[in-house]
């Protein structure tokens, strides 16, 4: 699955129609754009926010004991929990640094943009089979009996697709303005 966040905004197509006319060559200010809203997406890895700058739910603890402990054919198994039952000091440190969306760091790795004379598109490569339900949340996993809530990192989710948040759109039209200025 691929995942692509396009903005559809009568003020920035009325901002790109004017830069056309001056400029003809857009790459430039499409390039730039790509650039400053990866950085943005990658801010969001790191602050667990969603575009608007709410915090992602957080991972279950269920999920970080699946991911500590390794579930994965011929991962080093180790274990969380003492024989009185309690959380060892490394699965307390484990989960203090637990980052949501981020065991691997694949997802994350897997934002890209491409550009041309009159567009930008910023997503994921469709590399990362998972990058869908994070983004949008649903049912997961065997029989899909896990609910994955949705943490959005590309865009906002509106509907059955994305919309740019008003931060982000106002970033694109920042640049088309600074584009103009020169």
């Amino acid at each position: 699955m691929q995942i692509t966040a396009r903005a559809h905004d009568d003020e920035v197509r009325r901002l790109m129609e004017r830069v056309a006319a001056r400029y003809g060559n857009l790459r430039p200010v499409w390039r730039d754009v790509g650039e400053e809203y990866t950085r943005r997406v990658d801010d969001r890895f790191v602050s667990q926010t969603d575009p608007d700058g709410n915090r992602w739910l957080p991972t279950k603890v269920i999920s970080s004991y699946l991911g500590y402990v390794g579930t994965a054919k011929g991962a080093t198994r180790r274990s969380a929990y003492t024989k009185d039952g309690r959380w060892r000091a490394a699965f307390s440190r484990y989960l203090e640094n637990k980052k949501t969306l981020q065991l691997t760091g694949a997802l994350r790795g897997d934002i890209h943009y491409q550009y041309d004379a009159s567009s930008v598109i910023i997503g994921t490569s469709g590399r990362v089979p998972y990058a869908g339900i994070h983004q949008f949340g649903g049912m997961a996993g065997r029989g899909r009996r896990v609910r994955i809530p949705a943490r959005s990192y590309l865009a906002r989710n509106a509907g059955d697709g994305m919309e740019v948040s008003p931060r982000d759109r106002d970033m694109v039209i920042l640049r088309i303005a600074a584009y103009l200025q020169n």
